[in-house]
């Protein structure tokens, strides 16, 4: 699974309560999985970097049945694949060595923008809001924020919001991050029609953010539940162009959002992640080092739903809405990121590795020629059928 797990919890946002769609850490999801061996994003990526940057050692149990440690001295191959090639592909990992850091203080700042519900200014409002992000984030600026187009508030009213919650390691200076958001605030004022609401919160140490802030009530594990994603990668090259954001905007926008759907925006990268790219070789999409927010969103369905209804709603995500994603910076930049994504997502190859791909199949078929772990859309699942029951094919690379 992905970076931070759990769906329809509640955030606690110092300015508002809400409860809706979003991403936070739960209880149940241990570190060793597929969390790092897909990249694993956190909300202090800026200040260190993906989790697979910093795994130092694993040992696995491979297809043969043999447990072989792999680091940057022995099975170095293995040890490439395992930082972001992708959980239950390669082997049973059994154990990880992670890199470890000093605590250090935090200050978390919550910026929230609403206006009344169908406003086109809303969407005027976040591609302002992604137009500030590069520079917020180059100021150590990572965390989450959830754009909800429409989120009725009685019969015949509702609203739209974007709601922010950033975290600025090694910060303690309120003053200092309130100041990063003023040029956004006074844009969002020339807009007109838009309400902002902010407050800044310092905290001693990152333990003490995670559990007052990101942590989600045991009592809201949504298990069982049913969604798919739709997700991308977008870069600070877009984000920084004259035209980016409201490119953006406008793709979003012309996405059908029903009550209280909404949008999860990550803002994970940049800083360490960007400048690992030369400092890490390892099989993390190279897209992550261009990052500054991962968008996702989800569809979900009723136990009750038909077949056929459910894959109308696969087809439309599938066919219709990744394009619209993909649209944005084109087919062939960027990707998805693979613990967050859509389950038939085309081309998956290329999506969630981009040029690694073809490393990857290699390193898949040394060491697991018969193909015993199959993940889908995982590293070698195209020479399987959609089932992952029937050996359909083996590529030539």
């Amino acid at each position: 699974m992905g970076g931070l797990l759990g769906y329809d919890i509640s955030f606690r946002s110092p300015i508002h309560f809400y409860t809706f769609s979003a991403c936070f850490i739960t209880h149940t999801v241990g570190a060793a999985g597929g969390y790092i061996q897909g990249g694993g994003h956190s909300p202090f990526g800026h200040w260190k970097g993906l989790a697979s940057d910093n795994a130092l050692e694993f040992e696995i149990v491979t297809a043969n049945g043999a447990l072989v440690t792999a680091n940057s001295y022995q099975n170095t191959d293995l040890f490439w694949a395992l930082r972001g090639g992708g959980g239950g592909t390669f082997g049973v990992v059994t154990s990880v060595t992670l890199r470890t850091f000093e605590e250090v203080p935090v200050v978390v700042y919550n910026f929230n923008m609403t206006t009344a519900g169908g406003d086109p200014r809303f969407w005027d409002a976040f591609a302002q809001w992604h137009a500030a992000l590069p520079s917020i984030n180059d100021a150590g600026g990572s965390g989450y924020y959830f754009a909800l187009p429409n989120v009725p508030l009685g019969a015949t009213t509702s609203t739209s919001t974007i709601i922010s919650l950033l975290m600025f390691p090694e910060k303690t200076d309120v003053g200092q991050i309130d100041q990063l958001y003023q040029p956004l605030a006074a844009k969002l004022q020339q807009i007109g029609g838009v309400q902002t609401a902010n407050a800044s919160i310092p905290f001693p140490t990152m333990n003490s953010t995670i559990f007052t802030m990101l942590i989600a009530d045991p009592q809201s594990d949504s298990t069982g539940s049913i969604a798919m994603l739709a997700s991308r990668l977008y870069s600070k090259d877009l984000l920084t162009s004259k035209d980016g954001p409201e490119r953006l905007a406008k793709a979003f926008q012309s996405i059908k959002w029903s009550p209280y759907s909404g949008i999860t925006g990550h803002v994970v990268a940049g800083g360490a992640v960007a400048a690992n790219g030369d400092k890490v070789d390892s099989a993390v999409n190279p897209a992550w080092r261009k990052t500054i927010s991962h968008l996702l969103f989800s569809r979900r369905w009723a136990t009750n739903t038909t077949l056929a209804e459910q894959k109308t709603i696969i087809k439309n995500m599938t066919e219709v809405e990744i394009p619209i994603l993909r649209s944005v910076e084109g087919d062939d930049r960027m990707g998805a990121y693979l613990n967050e994504a859509n389950g038939y997502e085309p081309g998956f190859q290329t999506s969630f590795w981009g040029d690694n791909y073809p490393r990857l199949y290699r390193i898949k078929q040394k060491w697991d020629p018969k193909g015993l772990f199959i993940a889908r859309k995982g590293v070698g699942s195209e020479d399987w059928d959609d089932a992952g029951l029937c050996h359909i094919a083996r590529r030539s690379d």
